[in-house]
C-alpha cells in the first residue's frame, strides 16, 4: 500500500473545517426555483396562450388569465402587464389573490410630514388607521382612515398654514379638531367628537369644523349621523367641501350596511349614489360614485355584479382588469366561510354550476369545494373543452379516472392544456400507485419540447419511479427556471439571470438522495457518467472525495480526486500533491491544504445556486454573514426508500451514514493543528504560512465555535508571526479571533 494510501485508512484523514455554532442573519441571495409556485415561469409563454402546469398556488389572477387564453380571448397588452411580475408591488405580496390598491402610500406620508412640521401647538398624537369591531363572536379589523383622507387633510393644513399662517388661533383650532377626527380611526378610546364652532367663528373655519364633525361621526361608526351631516353639507353653497357632500352622505350609509347590516341604509345608499351620478354638479366624483355603485352590488346584487364581471374578464379590454379582478374573487372567494354558510345572499348558492369561470378559479384553488372533481368532470361533459380535465384530473375520484384518462389521450400535445393533462395525470397515477401508466405518460411527456417548470415538475414525479441508477440520474438532471427566482421570501423576476440558471443542476429531492441515501460507489459511479454535465461531474466528485477522506476509503478518494483533476485542469497542482505524496503525512497536510483553501468543500453536494467546492481555487467565504451549508444527516429519516437500490448497497449506505455520524466534527481546530504539526517538521515548506493565515483568517466572523479553537487560533497566529515573520501571508493576518 502507497504511503498516501496508508495515511488516509490510519488517519481517517481530516474532517474540513466548516463553521461551527452559526447564526443565520439578514436576507439571502436569490434562490433557485424549478418550477414557480405563484406565478408562471414564462410569462411571454403564457401570455401568448402556453400555461404549462396550472397550480393550485397560483395567484387567482393568473387562473382567470389562463382561463382567458386557453379559451382563445388572448390578452390585451394592458391585461397582460397587469400580470406580469414586474408589476407586482410589495403591499400585493401579501394578497394572494391578485392586484389590490395600496392602502397607505403618499397621503399618509404627507400629512405626517405637514403634522410634524406644524409649530403652532402640540407635537402630533399616534395614529392607527385600522379599526376592530366585534360582531357574531368575532373581531373583524379593517381599513378605516385611508389613504386620501390623510392627502386631503394635508392639503388642508398647507392650505391654512399659509392663508390663515401658523400660529393664528383658527389654524390651531383646526388642527386641534383634525386630531380628534383621526383619533377615531382606530376608535379604542372612545368618540373623540370636535366640538361646533362658536356662533360668531369665522366662516370658513366654521365650515371646515362641520366637516370635522362629520368625518369624525364617520371614522367613529356612526354612519346615520355621519350620512345626515354631509348631506347637509352637499346644501352649503358656501362650504369648501360642498361638492363631495352627495358623495360621501352615500358612502356613510353603504358603510352602515356593511358593518351594521342596516339593509334600509344600503337601498338609502343606492339611489344617493344614482343621485351623484345623475347631476352634472357632481361630475367630478362620477368614477368614485360608480365605485361605490359596483360595491354596493357586490354585497346586494351579487348574481348581477358577478355577470356583469365575468363579461369584463372575458373580453379583451384595453385597460388594466385589476378592480375588474379584485371584485370578482370577492364574490367568488368569500362566497362561503369555513363552516359552510354563506357570506353572500344564497342567491349565488349554484354558482359552481351557472359561472364557468368562477367555477374553474373555485376547482383549481387552494381548498376546492369538496366536490370539484365531480363538478369539473360535468364542466367537461357539457363543454368538450380539454382545459376542463385539469381540475377535473386535480380533484378527480377513483370512480372517475378511467373515463378521464381516456379523454385525456384524445388531446393532443399541440392543445395549450396537454401540459397540465399531463402531469396531473402522472401525479395522480403515481399516488393511486399506478407506476407503470405514471411511467409510460412521464416519458411520453418527456419526448415533447416542454415548457422548463413543466419538464422540471414531470421529472420530480418521474425520479420516484426511477427502475435503476441510469433513470434516476436521468430524471434527476434539471434546469432552473431563469425567469424567476425566490428572494427575500417571494417569487421574483429574474434580472438578469442567474449564471446558475444556464446549467443542468440537480434539484433538492436528487441533491437529498445523494447526500443521504447513495453509497460512496454510487458518488464515483456517477462522477464518471458522461450522461451528466461536467459541471455536475465535478461537484460529485470534489464533494465524493471529501466524504472517502472521511470515510477512509482510500481506493475510492485517489479515483474521486483524479477525475477532479482531469474534470478541471487547474486543480491539477494541488490534487497531484495528494496523489503523489510520498507518506501520510504529507499527504494528510496536502489535503488540509485544500480545505483551508476552498470554505466550500464538503462532504455534501451543495444546492444548485450554492457555492460549490472548487478545489482549484483559494478563496474566503464569498459573503461572511451567509452560509450555505447545513446538516443533511438531519433530513435522512423523511426520504421515502429507493426501490431501484439493492439490499447490499441500501445496507452499504446505512454503514456509511453511521460512520459520518459518529465521525469527528470537520473543525477549524482541527486544521489549524494539523498545519502547525505539519509546520513544526516542515518549516520550509512554502504552503504553511498560507495555511496558517487562511485557517486564522477563516474564524472571522465566526471564531471557531468554541474556545478551544479560539487558543489554537492564537497558537497558529502567533507560530506565523514567530517564524514567518516577512511573508505576505504574515502582513495579511493583523488579527486572531476567538
Amino acid at each position: 500500500m502507497r504511503f498516501w494510501q496508508a495515511g488516509l485508512v490510519v488517519a481517517a484523514v481530516l474532517l474540513i473545517a466548516t463553521p461551527e455554532g452559526l447564526d443565520s442573519c439578514g436576507i439571502g441571495p436569490p434562490t433557485a426555483l424549478f418550477a414557480p409556485k405563484t406565478v408562471p415561469g414564462d410569462m411571454a409563454a403564457f401570455r401568448a396562450g402556453k400555461i404549462g402546469v396550472l397550480r393550485r398556488t397560483f395567484r387567482q389572477a393568473y387562473l382567470i388569465a389562463a382561463f382567458r387564453t386557453v379559451s382563445r380571448a388572448p390578452l390585451t397588452n394592458a391585461e397582460a402587464e397587469a400580470l406580469d411580475p414586474l408589476f407586482v408591488s410589495r403591499e400585493d405580496r401579501y394578497q394572494r389573490n391578485g392586484a389590490f390598491p395600496s392602502l397607505f402610500t403618499s397621503g399618509r406620508d404627507a400629512w405626517d410630514e405637514q403634522r410634524r412640521g406644524w409649530k403652532g401647538g402640540a407635537a402630533a398624537p399616534a395614529i392607527e388607521s385600522y379599526k376592530q369591531i366585534n360582531g357574531n363572536g368575532l373581531v373583524y379589523s379593517f381599513p378605516n382612515c385611508l389613504d386620501p383622507a390623510f392627502a386631503v387633510a394635508a392639503d388642508t393644513l398647507k392650505y391654512l398654514r399659509s392663508t390663515w399662517g401658523e400660529n393664528d388661533p383658527r389654524t390651531v383650532d383646526w388642527v386641534h379638531g383634525q386630531d380628534q377626527v383621526f383619533a377615531n380611526c382606530s376608535g379604542t378610546e372612545g368618540v373623540a367628537m370636535p366640538e361646533p364652532a362658536p356662533a360668531r367663528a369665522d366662516p370658513l373655519l366654521a365650515a371646515h369644523r362641520r366637516y370635522q364633525i362629520a368625518a369624525a361621526s364617520f371614522y367613529a361608526g356612526q354612519y346615520r349621523k355621519a350620512s345626515l351631516a354631509f348631506e347637509q353639507i352637499a346644501g352649503d353653497k358656501d362650504s369648501p367641501w360642498q361638492s363631495l357632500g352627495h358623495y360621501l352622505s352615500a358612502r356613510a350609509l353603504l358603510r352602515a350596511g356593511l358593518i351594521d347590516g342596516d339593509m334600509d341604509a344600503f337601498r338609502e345608499a343606492k339611489n344617493r349614489v344614482l343621485a351623484v351620478l345623475n347631476d352634472p354638479r357632481d361630475r367630478e366624483w362620477r368614477d368614485d360614485g360608480l365605485a361605490l355603485l359596483r360595491l354596493w352590488q357586490l354585497r346586494v346584487e351579487p348574481r348581477a355584479r358577478l355577470a356583469e364581471l365575468t363579461a369584463e374578464l372575458m373580453h379583451p379590454r384595453d385597460e388594466a382588469p385589476a378592480q375588474s379582478m379584485t371584485d370578482f374573487l370577492y364574490i367568488v372567494n368569500n362566497r362561503r366561510n369555513g363552516t359552510g354558510r354563506a357570506w353572500l345572499p344564497d342567491e349565488i348558492a349554484d354558482v359552481e354550476t351557472t359561472n364557468e369561470l368562477a367555477a374553474w378559479v373555485m376547482d383549481l384553488s387552494e381548498k376546492p369545494p369538496v366536490d370539484a372533481g365531480d363538478r369539473a368532470l360535468e364542466w367537461w361533459r357539457k363543454t368538450g373543452k380539454p382545459l376542463w380535465l385539469i381540475p377535473a384530473l386535480m380533484n378527480a375520484h377513483e370512480k372517475n379516472q378511467t373515463e378521464l384518462l381516456a379523454a385525456a389521450r384524445k388531446v393532443p400535445a399541440t392543445d395549450p392544456a396537454w401540459e397540465s393533462i399531463a402531469y396531473y395525470t402522472v401525479s395522480g397515477e403515481l399516488a393511486r400507485g399506478h407506476k407503470d401508466t405514471a411511467r409510460i405518460w412521464a416519458d411520453r411527456a418527456l419526448a415533447q419540447n416542454l415548457q422548463i417548470a413543466t419538464r422540471n415538475l414531470i421529472l420530480e414525479e418521474r425520479i420516484k419511479i426511477a427502475r435503476d441508477f441510469s433513470e434516476f440520474l436521468r430524471s434527476a438532471l434539471r434546469q432552473p427556471e431563469p425567469k424567476v427566482v425566490l428572494y427575500d421570501g417571494f417569487e421574483n423576476p429574474a434580472e438578469p439571470a442567474p449564471d446558475w440558471a444556464w446549467r443542468r443542476v440537480f434539484d433538492e429531492d436528487a441533491t437529498q438522495v445523494f447526500n443521504t441515501q447513495l453509497p460512496l460507489s454510487l458518488w464515483v459511479d456517477a462522477s464518471g457518467d458522461k450522461t451528466l454535465p461536467p459541471n455536475l461531474r465535478l461537484a460529485i466528485a470534489q464533494c465524493g472525495w471529501a466524504r472517502a477522506l472521511l470515510l477512509g476509503r482510500a481506493d475510492e478518494a485517489r479515483t474521486l480526486l483524479q477525475r477532479v483533476v482531469e474534470l478541471n485542469p487547474a486543480a491539477e497542482p494541488v490534487g497531484r500533491a495528494v496523489l503523489n505524496a510520498q507518506s501520510p503525512e504529507a499527504a494528510r497536510f496536502a489535503s488540509v491544504y485544500i480545505a483551508l483553501r476552498d470554505p466550500y468543500l464538503e462532504p455534501w453536494l451543495p444546492g444548485a445556486d450554492d457555492d460549490g467546492p472548487d478545489i482549484a481555487r483559494a478563496r474566503y467565504f464569498g459573503n461572511p454573514g451567509w452560509f450555505h451549508g447545513g446538516d443533511p444527516l438531519q433530513v435522512q429519516g423523511n426520504l421515502a426508500p429507493l426501490p431501484f437500490l439493492p439490499g447490499p448497497q441500501q445496507a452499504a449506505n446505512e454503514n456509511e451514514m453511521k460512520q459520518l455520524r459518529a465521525a469527528e466534527p470537520w473543525s477549524l481546530k482541527y486544521l489549524l493543528k494539523q498545519t502547525m504539526d505539519w509546520a513544526r517538521s516542515h518549516p520550509e515548506d512554502p504552503r504553511v504560512p498560507e495555511a496558517l493565515h487562511r485557517g486564522v483568517r477563516r474564524g472571522y466572523p465566526y471564531g471557531g465555535g468554541s474556545p478551544a479553537y479560539g487558543k489554537t487560533a492564537k497558537a497558529a497566529f502567533e507560530m506565523l508571526y514567530q517564524k514567518y515573520p516577512k511573508s505576505p501571508w504574515t502582513a495579511k493576518t493583523p488579527y486572531w479571533y476567538n
